[in-house]
């Protein structure tokens, strides 16, 4: 299995690749979730040329950890500027993007803000930039993230589900007030192009929330999707999403104008 040392033990990791790849991005998940829920997004961005990097984030999937504890923003974004090398010494010269969703947002974030990579633009998905209230939490425990049948048959059956309501307390230490504060510090002089994705039904990153930002970060651009929950790029509209996030990456990486 692919795996490298990370920043609190190996992380597993996976790379779907084109025949002619023309762009690649790294994509950082959700909490609860792992890289081998996005088989289906990575074959909709294989199809249109770009190669798919993914990680399991520490204690996710098939990487080492407490599972559910994801350790700290400091060693996620560690993870995913580990993975972003691997990427680049893989495939030399190839244009990057960065896609994060949710945690892996904040995640994406992180790593722009400070710099890091080669990135030619970033898309921020569900992304709950001000944090996660108690409310969202308790809206969590019986709301709904997805109504996408393959992907809750996905869940259902995973083998490394894990209660996410009941560890949110990890969440909550990873993105606690301050690591959100020096967050939304740097994405108010983010120098790179961004796209913010949300759905309307969502309960982490409302559309309000969602637009706010977008307005606020320079170079950055908002797309709504209706009908569609938190989980946006496993949910009923998925297929609408990846190819909102292809043309983007394609309009930063190859030159087609993204829509």
């Amino acid at each position: 299995m692919p795996r490298f040392e990370g920043a609190s033990g190996q992380v597993y990791y996976r790379h779907w690749a084109p025949l002619k790849p023309t762009a690649q991005i790294v994509f950082l998940h959700g909490y609860g979730e792992h890289s081998g829920l996005y088989h289906r997004f990575a074959n909709s961005l294989n199809a249109q040329g770009i190669g798919v990097w993914a990680l399991d984030a520490i204690g996710h999937g098939l990487s080492d950890g407490e599972r559910g504890n994801p350790g700290s923003m400091a060693y996620l974004r560690t993870n995913a500027e580990r993975l972003t090398g691997i990427a680049q010494r893989e495939d030399p010269g190839l244009p990057m993007a960065l896609v994060g969703h949710s945690m892996g947002a904040m995640t994406a974030a992180a790593v722009v803000i400070a710099g890091a990579g080669p990135f030619r633009g970033v898309v921020l998905g569900g992304m709950p930039v001000e944090g996660i209230s108690q409310e969202q939490e308790r809206q969590a425990e019986q709301g709904v993230m997805s109504l996408d049948p393959f992907y809750l048959d996905e869940l259902e059956f995973d083998p490394f589900k894990f209660d996410a309501t009941m560890a949110f307390v990890h969440l909550r230490s990873v993105l606690s007030a301050p690591v959100c504060e020096q967050i939304q510090g740097g994405l108010l002089e983010l120098s790179l192009p961004a796209l913010l994705i949300s759905g309307d039904k969502d309960m982490f990153c409302p559309p309000d929330l969602a637009r706010r930002w977008a307005s606020r970060i320079p170079g950055a651009r908002h797309h709504l999707f209706a009908n569609t929950h938190h989980d946006l790029i496993n949910d009923a509209s998925h297929a609408d999403v990846a190819d909102v996030i292809a043309q983007a990456v394609i309009g930063w990486t190859v030159g087609t104008r993204a829509r």
